[in-house]
């Protein structure tokens, strides 16, 4: 608000800044007027106790433009940040890539790992991955592909689950394939973000791991108490093992399957909770 205080011979214009927060008094043109003229009294002011000043030549006007700003601003002020809402739970839906429908499931989720959030994304970049299978710099690459590409999704409560290739998959293809991948697969492909162990749905292994150490003259290593293929599938269906009962991946120590992931250790290296994505610890 603007005063003009008027003295003998000229104008004197004053000045004031007044601030108020309308939230808690409502403040009337009289108000400021009663409040100028204590101060252009010499026996109240502070500061203008040298002049004499009539106070019935006082003229105050209100700028509609302030006083819309100054609400403005208390209502920014006031207005509480706006919510995120939370995404809605995983959900499975049907595998929808024709490239990749030789899978041995037929459903999976989004966002894939690569944060693919529908198949039109996908197909953005299923170019680039198709080249990777077709300059064959992995035997298995088509098998790991689609396995990113569209991940297995398994049904659970809060929300479904996805199923990733086990870490020991994702290294051999970055062993093979990983000096031909474009920069921007390479920065979102890290195989430290996939598990490690297949049992209970951690992870889909690579197909044919008990064969391979069979080609390998590896069959020593099956059955020997020590677990070589994340699938556990080495040290499956040994005798030393029964029925419904998994190896601990230590010595001999068999444990009961439903005692997998379910919060407590029952194996002495604790391989029975590791890699469970259905609690919290």
């Amino acid at each position: 608000m603007n005063s003009v205080a008027k003295s003998e011979g000229e104008n004197l214009a004053v000045h004031f800044e007044i601030r108020f927060d309308p939230r808690y008094q409502t403040i009337t043109t009289a108000d400021v007027v009663d409040i100028l003229t204590r101060e252009i009294d010499p026996a109240t002011s502070q500061y203008l106790n040298n002049l004499t000043i009539d106070s019935q030549s006082l003229e105050v006007q209100e700028s509609l433009k302030a006083l819309n700003a100054q609400v403005g601003q208390q209502t920014t002020v006031s207005t509480p940040p706006p919510t995120t809402t939370p995404p809605p739970p995983r959900r499975c839906t049907s595998l929808d890539l024709s490239y990749c429908k030789h899978l041995p499931y037929n459903v999976t989720s989004y966002p894939n790992i690569l944060g693919h959030r529908s198949l039109a994304d996908v197909e953005e970049d299923v170019i680039a991955f198709r080249e990777l299978v077709d300059a064959e710099c992995y035997r298995l690459a088509y098998d790991f592909v689609c396995q990113v590409l569209q991940p297995a999704c398994i049904s659970n409560q809060p929300e479904d689950l996805l199923q990733l290739p086990c870490r020991s998959f994702c290294r051999e293809f970055w062993n093979g394939c990983g000096s031909r991948l474009p920069d921007k697969i390479k920065r979102l492909l890290d195989c430290s973000n996939f598990p490690e162990y297949a049992d209970q749905g951690g992870c889909r292994a690579k197909p044919g791991c008990v064969q391979a150490l069979q080609a390998k003259a590896l069959s020593p290593r099956i059955c020997d108490g020590v677990i070589d293929c994340p699938d556990l599938s080495d040290e499956k269906n040994c005798a030393y093992c029964r029925d419904g009962y998994m190896h601990c991946g230590v010595g001999r120590t068999c444990i009961p399957r439903g005692k997998r992931c379910d919060g407590k250790l029952d194996c002495a290296n604790g391989s029975d909770e590791k890699d469970c994505r259905t609690y919290d610890w």
